[in-house]
């Protein structure tokens, strides 16, 4: 499969080139488009509770295959409804059909988002956050606007979110107990404190995503302190945290 796809992809880069038109070989969906290059930034440092993500090739849309059109049709739909500035989620796509990126220090390719997370068919579709471990869930329905989004919003439910009441930060229903305790312990301290340790334990757990290592019991804990850091994070008041840094 994979010498096809480079096949698949030295063809489609030549037709582009040849015919000039370089511009219909980009996707043109609405969604944020990610590369290797710039999924730490979007997808690992943002501070949505999901990110979803449609992993495609152009020659799987330009094939004729229904779910690869339809898929297209819808995922432009979702982003369109969730939109950029959404406070829970983020829709974004891969170009599974694109060269992997180059690291202009190291002079090695970087690999891509596709191959660290084992892509094998497209469309794939996948939300991402930590609190469902190393490498997200799949999504496995029809490619339509109403189960792609009952889906998400079916995982945004599973998620424990963390608000500001009255007393203090509050642990939503879902939250276990072992959340809720770390939520009260890191909710005492300072924005600088939760700031450090959220990029300690991302720095640990990313780097498990990226050589593919399986969710264990041990990254999955991981992944909910990060969640709640997140929140956290994301919570604390602006003028405080400035003040602090």
């Amino acid at each position: 499969r994979e010498v096809m796809d480079l096949v698949m992809r030295a063809a489609l880069l030549s037709w582009c080139w040849l015919s000039g038109v370089m511009a219909g070989c980009e996707h043109t969906n609405v969604s944020l488009h990610l590369t290797e290059l710039n999924w730490v930034e979007e997808v690992e440092n943002n501070d949505k509770l999901i990110t979803y993500v449609e992993f495609s090739a152009p020659w799987c849309r330009w094939s004729g295959t229904h779910s690869c059109d339809d898929m297209a049709a819808a995922w432009e739909e979702l982003a369109n409804k969730y939109g950029p500035t959404h406070e829970d989620v983020l829709i974004g796509e891969v170009d599974c059909g694109r060269w992997p990126g180059y690291d202009n220090v190291t002079k090695i390719g970087i690999p891509s988002m596709c191959s660290i997370h084992g892509i094998k068919e497209y469309p794939t579709v996948r939300a991402f956050s930590p609190f469902f471990g190393l490498h997200g869930m799949n999504y496995s329905g029809e490619s339509e606007p109403e189960p792609l989004n009952a889906f998400l919003e079916k995982q945004l439910t599973k998620i424990c979110k963390v608000t500001q009441g009255d007393q203090g930060y509050v642990a939503s229903a879902v939250c276990s107990t072992q959340d809720a305790n770390y939520m009260h312990q890191w909710g005492q301290k300072s924005p600088v404190q939760v700031e450090t340790e959220l990029k300690r334990l991302k720095t640990v757990f990313f780097k498990a995503v990226n050589e593919q290592i399986e969710t264990t019991k041990h990254f999955e804990w991981m992944g909910h302190r990060i969640n709640i850091l997140k929140q956290l994070n994301r919570l604390a008041p602006p003028q405080e945290a400035k003040d602090e840094l």
